[in-house]
């Protein structure tokens, strides 16, 4: 499981905020999420990410992938 997302929990509306967490040992890559109404700009696959929020709060997500399966979500609540 991915260590704790470090990033803004708050936020202000049509802005963008970047994530990131530290390097999984055996993962080789990332799936991030977002909140309904915001999007991953950049980064998608990687320990780092932006995100481009509208009005809408809600959960950034990562789980870490190797061959032998996904990780347990680690979960960041974003007010916007």
């Amino acid at each position: 499981m991915p260590a704790a997302i470090a990033g803004n929990a708050w936020v202000c509306m049509n802005t963008s905020a970047t994530y990131s967490i530290s390097p999984v040992n055996g993962a080789t890559t990332y799936t991030w999420s977002a909140p309904a109404g915001a999007s991953v700009t950049s980064g998608q696959g990687t320990t780092s990410i932006a995100v481009a929020y509208g009005t809408s709060s809600g959960n950034i997500s990562v789980a870490a992938l190797n061959s032998c399966g996904t990780s347990v979500a680690q979960t960041l609540t974003v007010t916007v």
